[in-house]
C-alpha cells in the first residue's frame, strides 16, 4: 500500500493520511483534487470502482447560470429551487449553492470538462422540470460520466506522480472511529481485508440511497452506506421522507430501470396515457415540464386509472436528428433493450431517483460529529427541500467540495498528533448490524408502501415488518453490511413518513392528502433514536459552532 504509513493495530492494519474521502463521485473526487493542489495529503476510497458512482450515470447535467441577463439570473434559479422545494428549502444554502455555480463551472473546466458550446462558443443549455428557463450545462447526454471521466484523469495523474495522494479502490467503509471527542477515521474492509484508516478530517461523499427500493436509477452501489454509517455513530440525519422518484425510467420485462433524461422533456417529449393522449396537464397546468414530484404522482395515478404498466414517452416530435445530436446514449441503450425511440414510444414510469435525505450538514458539510464531513448526495443541506429541483445535485455536490477545500486546506495537513492517542471503534461489532430475513422482499415493501404514495395503514405494516423481520448478520462481508445499510435507512425512512402526517414535495400521504404548513412547515431529523423537528436556524448554528472547532 504505497504512500500510507501502515502499522500494525490490535491485529488489523492501520493507515494514516491527512484527508480520507469516502467516495469518488464528483463531490469526492473534486474535493480530493483541491485539497492535494493546497497542499493536504489525501485518500481516496471508492467501494468498487471509481466509476461506480451515481455522478457517472448523471445525464442531465449542471443547473448553473454562469452570469446574470435580462434572460436569466440566479435570483430565478433561486426562485425556482424555492418553489420545487415546497417551503422547506434553507434559503440562505440555497443562496450560498446557486450563487457559487459560475465558479463551480469554470473549476469544472480547468480539469478538462468540456461542456457542449453552440456555434458562437456559448454554452448551449437545456430546460428541465420545475426550471422556468434553460439554464442546464451539459454534455450530450451523458454529463455525468463526462465530468467523472475529466476528474478521474486529475486523481489517476495525482495517484502515480505524488507520495501523498492515494486511490483505494474496492475499499468498503463500514464503520466511522472515534476517538471520545471526535471522528478519526474510518474501518474498511479493503479486497477482503480489515483496516483502520486514521486521518484528521473524514469526509463522506458515499452518494444516495435508491437501492432501497426494488426499482431504482441508481448503480448497485447506491446502498445508503454513509448515511448508516453516520447514523450509527450517534450523527444527526435529516429529511429522511424525500426520496425523489424519477418520474421516466425505461420499463420494459428484462431490462434495468434505465433513466431516460428530463431533458427530452425539455426538448419537446411527451408523455402520453393509454389511449396515446397527453396527460399531464390535467395535473399540473406545467405539464411535461412540471417538477419531478408532481410528473411521477401523475405517472403513478394514470398507471392505476387504466391499470397499466407503464406510460409511454414519445421523444418523435423533437425530431429524428436533434434526437441523435443531442441525446445518442438514450437511443442507443433503448435500442439494445428493443425500443427504437425514433420509431416509436417509450415505455416508462418512475423509479428511486435522489435522495433528498441524508447527513445534516451545512452548505460547507460540516455535521453534528467534530471531524466528519458529508458532501453531495449523503448530505443534506437543505437546498433540495422537499423536492429536489432537476440538475441542482451535480451543482450542490461540486460546490461543496469546493466550499469544503476552503475551510480544510488551512487545517489538513501538518503533525497528525491525534494518531498516537488511543482510538475507539464505534459500532464495529457483527451484533450491531440487523438486515432483512430476504432483501429482495424487503425492496419491493419498501416500494409498494413507502414510495410515491404513503399511507398509515401502509406504514404500519411495513413498520411492523421491519420490527420483526431483523436479524444477525450471518457473516461480515460487503453485501451483508449494505443489506444491514438498506434494512436500517429504509426503516428511519418509513417512520419519517409516518411521522409526516401531510403532503409536501416528493412525500405525498394519501390520508393526509394537504399541504399543512402550521405543523409540518419545518424539516425532521433524528439522532440515535430521537426525532424532532427542525424550528428554527438555532440547529444549524449549533453544527457550524461544533464543527468549526476542528477545521
Amino acid at each position: 500500500m504505497k504512500n500510507l504509513n501502515i502499522v500494525e493495530n490490535e491485529g488489523r492494519l492501520r493507515l494514516d493520511t491527512d484527508v480520507l474521502i469516502l467516495g469518488s463521485g464528483l463531490a469526492g473526487m473534486l474535493l480530493g483534487i483541491l485539497l492535494h493542489d493546497q497542499g493536504a495529503g489525501v485518500t481516496i476510497a471508492s467501494k468498487e470502482t471509481f466509476s461506480d458512482s451515481n455522478t457517472f450515470y448523471a445525464q442531465g447535467g449542471v443547473a448553473a447560470v454562469t452570469s446574470n441577463t435580462f434572460i436569466d439570473s440566479i435570483t430565478d434559479h433561486l426562485n425556482d429551487t424555492i418553489k420545487s422545494g415546497a417551503g422547506l428549502t434553507d434559503e440562505a444554502v440555497a443562496k450560498e449553492l446557486i450563487g457559487a455555480a459560475p465558479y463551480l463551472v469554470q473549476e469544472l473546466s480547468r480539469l478538462g470538462m468540456g461542456f457542449d458550446r453552440g456555434a458562437n462558443g456559448s454554452y448551449e443549455l437545456a430546460r428541465e422540470g420545475g426550471h422556468s428557463k434553460a439554464r442546464v450545462l451539459h454534455s450530450k447526454d451523458t454529463t455525468g460520466k463526462a465530468i467523472s471521466t475529466a476528474l478521474l484523469e486529475n486523481v489517476q495523474h495525482k495517484a502515480s506522480s505524488s507520495i501523498d495522494f492515494n486511490m483505494l479502490e474496492q475499499c468498503f467503509a463500514f464503520n466511522l472511529l472515534q476517538d471520545g471527542q471526535k471522528v478519526i477515521g474510518a474501518e474498511v474492509l479493503h479486497k477482503g481485508v480489515i483496516k483502520r484508516i486514521y486521518a484528521r478530517h473524514t469526509v463522506l461523499a458515499t452518494g444516495g440511497a435508491g437501492q432501497i427500493y426494488s426499482r431504482t436509477t441508481n448503480p448497485s452501489v447506491a446502498t445508503a452506506d454513509g448515511a448508516a454509517m453516520a447514523y450509527r455513530a450517534g450523527a444527526t440525519l435529516a429529511d429522511l421522507e424525500f426520496m425523489q422518484f424519477h418520474p421516466t425510467a425505461l420499463a420494459k420485462p428484462g431490462a434495468p430501470a434505465f433513466l431516460i433524461s428530463e431533458a427530452v422533456r425539455g426538448a419537446g417529449a411527451v408523455l402520453l396515457d393509454g389511449n396515446g393522449k397527453p396527460f399531464v396537464k390535467n395535473f399540473h397546468p406545467d405539464g411535461d415540464l412540471a417538477t419531478r414530484d408532481v410528473v411521477a404522482r401523475a405517472i403513478h395515478s394514470t398507471m392505476l386509472a387504466g391499470n397499466l404498466t407503464a406510460v409511454d414517452l414519445d421523444l418523435r416530435p423533437i425530431g429524428e436528428q436533434a434526437l441523435q445530436e443531442r441525446f445518442p446514449n438514450i437511443i442507443a441503450t433503448c435500442r439494445r433493450y428493443g425500443v427504437d425511440p425514433t420509431r416509436e414510444s417509450i415505455p416508462v414510469c418512475p423509479a428511486a431517483h435522489y435522495f433528498m435525505g441524508g447527513v445534516l450538514s451545512d452548505a460547507f458539510g460540516r455535521t453534528s460529529l467534530p471531524g466528519l464531513y458529508a458532501i453531495g448526495e449523503v448530505a443534506s443541506t437543505g437546498l433540495h427541500g422537499a423536492n429536489r429541483l432537476a440538475s441542482n445535485s451535480l451543482l450542490e455536490a461540486g460546490v461543496m467540495a469546493i466550499n469544503l477545500a476552503s475551510i480544510l486546506s488551512a487545517s489538513s495537513h501538518g503533525a497528525l498528533s491525534l494518531l498516537s492517542k488511543p482510538s475507539l471503534s464505534v459500532g464495529s461489532k457483527e451484533e450491531q448490524y440487523s438486515v432483512p430475513s430476504t432483501l429482495t422482499a424487503f425492496k419491493k415493501h419498501m416500494y409498494e408502501y413507502a414510495s410515491l404514495t404513503r399511507s398509515e395503514a401502509g406504514l404500519t405494516l411495513l413498520l411492523a415488518r421491519i420490527k420483526k423481520d431483523g436479524s444477525q448478520l450471518a457473516s461480515f462481508n460487503v453485501a451483508n453490511i449494505c443489506a444491514a445499510n438498506v434494512f436500517l435507512i429504509g426503516g428511519l425512512i418509513a417512520t419519517a413518513a409516518m411521522n409526516r402526517a401531510e403532503s409536501r414535495g416528493s412525500h405525498f400521504r394519501e390520508d393526509f392528502p394537504k399541504l399543512n404548513d402550521q405543523l409540518y412547515g419545518r424539516r425532521q431529523a433524528v439522532s440515535q433514536g430521537r426525532w424532532h423537528w427542525l424550528d428554527s436556524s438555532s440547529e444549524y448554528a449549533k453544527i457550524d459552532k461544533q464543527s468549526a472547532r476542528t477545521a
